[in-house]
């Protein structure tokens, strides 16, 4: 009975808004996504990832908001999207994120490779963001950056299934329904 009856307050109020589900899919170029989202809405993730500066802004709004991630795979940015949210579950028993040394595309799509100190200075950013911001231990961290560092632009180093799961940690929700 006092389920039935929030249920019924929960549509009839004016002004609440029920969570929503949004699509994160392709290549990652701009942050528009963040000005669709509402605070427990759902994003499911099926991308190669894109720009970092836009994924990284994607992974505040996903963090700030309390955006439950449901992931096909999520490669690049889109998996620092991924390890973001609070709450993540898996579309897929495969389901995946990969990550790989960052580079430049330039408008012919060639492309550039960091320069050793800009990588550095990229890896430090993610470690910083993880630990400091995203709440992960130091050693979660340098798992990701170790993948980053050893997969070159055309490689992906690869994490699923139980290794997913424990970098997640507590933010690993299982399968979806």
């Amino acid at each position: 009975m006092t389920t039935k009856i929030i249920l019924l307050l929960i549509l009839l109020a004016p002004g609440i808004a029920l969570a929503t589900e949004h699509n994160l899919e392709g290549e990652i170029k701009e942050a528009l996504l963040c000005d669709k989202l509402e605070f427990g809405d759902t994003v499911i993730i099926k991308s190669p990832g894109g720009s970092l500066r836009a994924s990284l802004f994607i992974a505040g709004c996903i963090r700030q908001k309390n955006i439950t991630v449901k992931l096909y795979y999520g490669y690049s940015g889109a998996a620092i999207v991924t390890l973001a949210a609070n709450n993540v579950c898996l579309i897929l028993k495969d389901s995946k994120i990969g990550f790989h040394t960052p580079y430049y595309k330039d408008e012919k799509g060639l492309i550039t490779e960091l320069t050793p100190e800009d990588t550095r200075s990229h890896l430090r950013l993610i470690i910083h963001l993880m630990v400091n911001k995203l709440g992960y231990k130091e050693d979660e961290a340098l798992t990701v950056v170790g993948l980053i560092a050893l997969n070159g632009p055309n490689q992906m180093g690869i994490l699923e299934g139980a290794n997913l799961s424990k970098l997640l940690g507590k933010r690993f929700k299982g399968m979806c329904e």
